[in-house]
């Protein structure tokens, strides 16, 4: 193993192939003992004279459980499943030979054969009845479930201590019938809780089996009653046996294309042909005896006949019962269908996952012809006060529709409108004043009108009757909570796109904000090297030659002191200026009103007026955002709009601090919302703290950048 382990991967699959093949190999020649098993006590009691006919039989059932076995075995199955089917094969196999034996062998070997064949038949029924438990794989799952398949093995054990003790005689055989029949039910009830929760594949297993069980259920059915009416076929467990052949069957082939694809609709066509066959064959018990006795001589050929037509009458009426309401609604309706398809179109359709506009017009197709209808129309909401036709039958263009608030209010309030609250409320609405036969039925959810469905029939026909105008309402109740949902769902998935977008424009202003705060270190790194420090070098210099000259020449030491102090000074203004390009210290200590004046009186020319309203102080970081983007835009004017009049102003409202800046130049480019790196950083800047920003170009022309905050 450890050599298998090291060549990989690909030598651990071939292995496993082989030991499967194996397996599987093992499990033919084991089915083939079994058959051997089978067919030796037939031929033997075949030689001895005795009758086989009915042991022949339970051999087939045998044989069948044995098949079952090994194709779960074939399959590579590792389900508990395929351990069951082998122990009730072996069971099956041991209590026949040993019922078979008795039929031929010696008398001495009769005690112990009893033994062994009522054994191998308590055994069996209780794996039969764990097999039914487990369904559709073998595993038990829950502690009930266990507990009851250790009660079933228990009684089992048992009903097996009294036939021992007292034999099959008197009492133990209605004891062996009420724990057969306590066994079917309890595997019954046990499958019948299982498939709710069983998964697709697994209830595609259980319909399967159910199919077997329901068709050994109609034989069983059949052949009793025509064991109380006729006393015929004969031998009756033979006839049983043969039928439960059916059930290992079943668990051979659940895996094949038609257990798969058609296993559900079987199951539902043999349940209701057992339900059919049981009602037929239980009034022919109560009722037949009660009016000839048992039939007799030539009243059996008139009865059977009977039996025979009224069981293929049960059986056909599943398949027939679908075409029989179809014409019956054809002969009623002639070419109309039922008026209430419309509802069963949308209580069909609204969970599936479809298309609003294919659902919609399938229930205004639905409606037409339900209704007898000349023309059926859904005008839906589009704008505030504007409807539009959106689905008609038949269908062509028609012109917008528009409704006041005040008529919507008074719809929506409304069932039905017929045609002179119609002519009095949407005189637009086509035909609406000379139509009498046509109605129309607001769709209206939470007093909100969503939609108007309009119903017309054409003259010379029926006005609508009260079932047609209840059908009517309720699709509108139907619809409107459809386009509720819709609506919900639109708003849902643009908000969610919108949050998307923001989510991607947020990385990206993170990436750039870190970027503009690298790039700003490294120009404040870069002035203050290229600017302050050369000064402060300089000056240092200056110092070393003045205490030089400061000994030999005082009056030249002067001139070398004025322009230290000049030099000086324009130090302190670059520190000055590197510091108001940082953040303004007019702007820390006054506020936006002062720090954004003095920028506008900084502009040479004067062009620049600055007016405020009601400007308070507010957070550092929405003055900073604000003074930077109106410090940046007066930049843009100058540069573009050299010697244009500029407006800056600064306003509140309605909690927002809002700012414009316009000039009279040029304005933009055509692509307005071109991006720059400018642009990019306001619009940075405004976005992280709340705010917007756009930039437009006045109608008068020039360019406007106007933004607003919020603060509260």
């Amino acid at each position: 193993m450890t050599a298998l382990l090291a060549r990989g991967p690909h030598v651990q699959v071939a292995a496993a192939a082989r030991s499967a093949a194996a397996k599987a190999w093992a499990a033919v020649a084991a089915a083939g003992v079994g058959v051997v098993a089978l067919v030796a006590p037939l031929v033997h009691a075949r030689g001895r004279g005795a009758a086989i006919a009915p042991a022949v039989a339970v051999a087939v059932l045998a044989a069948c459980w044995l098949a079952a076995a090994v194709e779960h075995t074939w399959r590579d199955d590792r389900e508990p499943l395929g351990v069951l089917l082998w122990v009730a094969a072996s069971v099956g196999v041991v209590g026949f030979v040993a019922r078979t034996w008795l039929l031929a062998g010696p008398a001495t070997a009769g005690g112990a054969l009893d033994v062994v064949a009522d054994a191998a038949a308590c055994l069996g029924a209780a794996v039969l009845f764990h097999l039914a438990v487990g369904l559709p794989s073998g595993r038990l799952g829950s502690s009930v479930r266990r507990a009851a398949v250790a009660v079933g093995h228990v009684a089992a054990l048992g009903v097996f201590v009294a036939l021992s003790v007292v034999g099959d005689a008197g009492w133990i055989r209605y004891l062996t019938i009420a724990a057969a029949a306590v066994g079917i039910a309890g595997g019954g009830w046990a499958m019948f809780t299982r498939y709710p929760v069983a998964g697709i594949r697994g209830r595609h297993r259980m319909q399967w089996f159910a199919t077997a069980a329901g068709l050994v259920a109609v034989w069983s059915v059949v052949v009793a009653t025509s064991q109380l009416l006729f006393a015929w076929p004969r031998p009756v467990g033979m006839l049983e046996v043969l039928a439960a052949a059916l059930l290992p069957l079943a668990l051979a082939t659940e895996r094949s294309d038609l257990a798969t694809r058609r296993s559900e609709w079987l199951a539902v066509r043999t349940l209701h042909m057992a339900i059919w066959v049981a009602l037929v064959c239980g009034m022919l018990v109560l009722f037949v005896p009660g009016l000839v006795h048992r039939p007799r001589g030539d009243q059996r050929g008139l009865v059977a006949a009977t039996i025979v037509a009224l069981l293929v009458t049960a059986a056909l009426v599943p398949v027939i019962r679908p075409w029989l309401a179809d014409l019956a609604d054809r002969l009623v309706h002639g070419d109309r269908h039922p008026a209430d398809d419309a509802l069963r179109v949308l209580t069909r359709r609204r969970g599936r996952p479809a298309r609003l506009d294919d659902l919609l017009a399938d229930v205004v197709d639905a409606l037409g012809l339900g209704l007898g209808a000349a023309s059926v129309e859904l005008w839906q909401r589009v704008a505030p006060g504007e409807f539009e036709c959106t689905v008609a039958n038949p269908s062509g263009a028609r012109p917008s529709l528009r409704v006041p608030e005040t008529t919507q209010w008074a719809l929506s309030g409304r069932g039905m409108a017929g045609p002179d609250a119609t002519a009095l409320w949407l005189p637009e609405l086509p035909d609406a004043p000379s139509d009498r036969r046509f109605r129309v039925v607001p769709v209206a959810y939470a007093g909100e009108l969503l939609a108007l469905l309009v119903a017309r029939r054409g003259p010379g026909t029926d006005d609508f009757s009260d079932e047609d105008q209840s059908i009517l309402a309720e699709v509108a109740r139907q619809l409107a909570l459809v386009l509720h949902n819709a609506h919900l769902d639109s708003t849902l998935t643009r908000t969610l796109e919108e949050l998307h977008a923001q989510a991607v424009e947020l990385r990206a202003s993170r990436a750039r904000v870190v970027a503009a705060a690298d790039a700003g270190r490294r120009r404040i790194e870069r002035d203050l090297h290229d600017g302050a420090q050369q000064q402060l070098v300089a000056l240092a210099v200056s110092l070393g030659v003045l205490r030089e000259v400061v000994r030999s020449d005082p009056d030249d030491a002067l001139v070398i002191v004025d322009e230290l102090r000049s030099e000086v000074q324009t130090a302190i203004d670059d520190m000055r200026a590197l510091a108001h390009g940082i953040y303004p210290p007019l702007l820390a200590s006054r506020g936006l009103t002062e720090a954004i004046a003095a920028v506008a009186r900084r502009r040479g020319d004067g062009s620049a007026t600055f007016r405020s309203e009601g400007i308070e102080r507010y957070a550092p970081e929405i003055e900073a955002a604000v003074y930077f983007c109106c410090l940046e835009a007066l930049q843009n004017a100058a540069k573009h709009a050299s010697g244009s009049p500029v407006e800056v102003a600064l306003t509140v409202v309605d909690g927002s601090l809002h700012f414009v800046i316009a000039d009279r130049g040029p304005g933009f480019a055509t692509d307005v919302e071109s991006s720059g790196q400018g642009r990019i950083n306001m619009a940075d800047r405004i976005g992280a703290v709340g705010g917007t920003l756009e930039w437009r170009n006045a109608p008068e022309g020039g360019a406007v950048v106007a933004g607003s905050v919020p603060i509260r």
